[in-house]
């Protein structure tokens, strides 16, 4: 190899390497969404969060109710985008697409390998749910 064809070879492996830090990956670009919304737990569309193993899919999470306080995570599978579904029996996120589940506290169990599920931060007034990434 000569001296021109290396530096070429190593400009154009710079070029690509600073290039590649500004371009999207071809992963999901919003792995880490942000929300902050409010649920009235006496709507009828959030019936299902009064009784331990409910759960809602709203702005973008998914609020389930455990037996002592309430979870949300990002409703996006971190693999591929696809819909999350909670199932109360298996205490387990599962991917639509896929099949692909996560625990309780949004961390990788079987399937495609993924980075856990964002968690947001809930809290409680009376019969208002806020929910806030953290």
């Amino acid at each position: 190899m000569t001296t021109i064809k290396f530096l070429k070879a190593g400009i154009f492996t710079l070029i690509f390497l600073c290039l590649g830090g500004m371009l999207p990956s071809c992963g999901r670009d919003n792995a880490y969404p942000y929300v902050n919304f409010t649920l009235d737990l006496n709507e009828t569309s959030n019936a299902a969060l009064r009784m331990p193993g409910g759960s809602v899919v709203s702005n973008g999470a998914i609020i389930i109710r455990t037996p002592n306080s309430y979870l949300a995570f990002s409703n996006s599978c971190t693999y591929d985008g696809c819909g999350l579904s909670y199932s109360s029996i298996s205490n387990r996120f599962i991917c639509s697409c896929d099949g692909t589940e996560f625990d309780l506290n949004g961390r990788f169990l079987y399937g495609t390998p993924s980075p856990n599920i964002p968690q947001f931060n809930v809290t409680q007034n009376g019969s208002l749910l806020t929910i806030i990434s953290q």
